[in-house]
């Protein structure tokens, strides 16, 4: 699906429109924010809401790092830091700079690395659902009528945060939708990023 997204700028949509829905759902206080993040992105059709061995065989091995989807999460995660680490905090880390690309990690070997760094928790984004619309835009001239047909990209992502004390169950849950952005998948990325980012702060889940 990741390659599907690959939709090129053109020349005749010169600007970007969306419609965005963001739900939220808040599970647990913190005695302070996160001031520092692992992101880690997959794509899958179940709301992974648990971090935890089982999950991590079943979900996210071999996707969070696999080479069909490389530049794509890539662009993705460079997105998600650049507007979660505004002005270079609270630290944002990827899983792109610990691990190697379409390598096999054990649940423990994942974990050893993760635990090597500073993170406190683990931001796992879920590309969920993808899918285009199209539009038909009739020009009505003085002697012709041209219809011009609009494909639309939109985009579902869960966005679920974890305390990296205890894993288990998501502390903070998001579920951002999408519809009608005329523009490429790095448009999409940075749209969901900074809603991302400014619900997170909003619910004082990082600073």
């Amino acid at each position: 699906m990741f390659k599907s997204i690959t939709i090129a700028l053109g020349f005749l949509l010169l600007t970007s429109c969306a419609s965005t829905y963001v739900t939220t759902l808040k599970k647990a206080d913190l005695p302070r924010p996160f001031s520092s993040v692992m992101v880690v992105c997959i794509e899958n059709e179940t709301n992974v809401k648990e971090f935890n061995e089982d999950s991590f065989n079943e979900f996210i091995r071999g996707d969070f790092n696999s080479f069909e989807n490389m530049t794509y999460r890539k662009q993705l995660e460079r997105s998600l830091k650049r507007n979660i680490a505004k002005l270079g905090f609270p630290n944002v880390n990827t899983t792109s700079e610990l691990f190697e690309d379409d390598e096999d990690y054990s649940y423990e070997a994942f974990m050893e690395k993760i635990s090597k760094t500073s993170c406190q928790a683990i931001l796992l984004i879920n590309l969920n659902d993808y899918w285009t619309t199209t539009d038909y835009v009739t020009n009505h001239y003085e002697n012709v009528s041209v219809t011009r047909e609009s494909t639309e990209p939109n985009y579902r992502f869960y966005c679920n945060l974890f305390n990296i004390e205890g894993l288990g169950r998501y502390i903070w849950t998001g579920d951002i939708v999408a519809e009608g952005i005329f523009a490429g998948y790095d448009t999409l990325n940075n749209h969901m990023s900074r809603r991302l980012s400014a619900k997170l702060r909003k619910d004082k889940m990082i600073y």
